[in-house]
């Protein structure tokens, strides 16, 4: 399957063409990978290290190639790939000037992907399933919270917490200290470049993690490919982490009977917030989804206490968003988000929208405090 981010791109044309054909392959390859890799080779500039690529402390940079070694793109030249060609299998592009997603989610991947075996990756999934059911069986019957972390992060917050309902928020309110002061709060995060990255905003967001989580524990939802870098390199207590795959069917069904399939959005709110909500409850509360302004360039607003910087992030992986068309970005999640939302509402799920949003369907669906 390509790669979502692909309808997103700002110009197609014979280069780009190539690009994408040539990443879907290797993406694909890497996904499905069954090798555990033991030795890195670096095809370009080296330093990955210092980039701060997630690797476990046991791969080791080496200057041969055998079949125990996986192959980092780090600048890529065709004429050097044609030279090495008969390892096509073990290429991994991280040029972070190539296209698009490719090198940051092919970073984030490296971890689970490759150097993982796949006796681990069985038990990461087992974990997973495991605090799964038991975060679903501490919300039985009773309306679930979903907060976003748009400008009206605050009232929405506020509003949740006096009603005490338990609420799934997401990325950056984690910065919130007075929400972590509660007990009933769970993190999803997904981002390979705002969550699993290489800039220092993406360190600061790793070390606010860990942070509130020495504090008082929560339950993370993250893409099972990152579960071996929070578990390993994070720290955070396996006991509290559930790693979902993307496209799949999961094993576990909601308090209702149903099957819940995680579809691939390129949105933490469509691809695990609204599933795992469904999960537990079949009233939904939303709020602090303000979508997008007219005007706005960049993804959407966020509140005060949310807020997070996004020239580092465009530092460290330019065509994550120099690629990107970021209108297409927003007009495409929110026909997904519409379509999703009418569909569980035909099987019997409420929505109540709390806050205003500039999403007009989400208006639609306000709830009068």
């Amino acid at each position: 399957m390509l790669p979502i981010s692909i309808s997103q791109i700002k110009h197609l044309n014979l280069k780009n063409l190539f690009k994408i054909i040539f990443w879907t392959i290797i993406r694909f390859i890497q996904i499905n990978n069954k090798n555990k890799y033991q030795f890195i080779y670096i095809l370009g500039p080296s330093g990955v290290n210092n980039h701060g690529i997630y690797i476990p402390k046991s791969v080791l940079i080496t200057k041969n190639i055998n079949t125990q070694t996986i192959i980092l793109i780090t600048k890529f030249n065709l004429l050097e790939i044609v030279k090495k060609i008969r390892h096509f299998k073990r290429f991994r592009i991280v040029d972070k000037n190539f296209f698009l997603t490719s090198e940051a989610s092919t970073s984030m991947r490296l971890w689970y992907c490759d150097f993982t075996s796949g006796r681990d990756k069985d038990l990461y999934k087992e974990i997973s399933e495991i605090n799964l059911a038991r975060l679903i069986s501490t919300n039985i019957n009773k309306p679930i919270a979903v907060l976003g972390t748009g400008p009206s992060y605050n009232s929405a917050k506020d509003y949740f917490i006096k009603k005490e309902i338990k609420i799934i928020t997401c990325n950056s309110a984690v910065y919130d200290s007075d929400l972590w002061k509660i007990n009933n709060v769970s993190l999803c995060f997904a981002d390979p470049v705002f969550h699993f990255g290489q800039s220092e905003e993406a360190m600061k967001f790793k070390n606010e993690v860990i942070k509130k989580f020495n504090e008082k524990p929560f339950y993370i939802i993250l893409p099972i490919e990152g579960f071996p870098i929070v578990k390993n390199n994070w720290g955070i207590d396996e006991g509290y982490l559930i790693g979902l795959k993307k496209g799949s069917q999961t094993q576990l069904k909601a308090q209702f009977g149903e099957t819940i399939k995680l579809k691939r959005t390129s949105n933490i709110l469509t691809e695990f917030m609204i599933p795992l909500s469904i999960m537990m409850s079949k009233h939904i509360f939303l709020g602090g989804f303000d979508g997008r302004e007219t005007q706005e360039k960049n993804f959407w607003q966020y509140a005060n206490n949310t807020n997070q910087d996004l020239d580092p992030h465009v530092e460290s992986h330019p065509s994550f968003f120099n690629d990107r068309d970021m209108l297409k970005y927003y007009e495409n999640h929110v026909k997904i988000l519409e379509n999703q939302i009418s569909e569980l509402e035909k099987k019997g799920y409420v929505f109540n929208n709390i806050t205003e949003s500039n999403i007009d369907f989400l208006n639609k669906r306000t709830y009068e405090k």
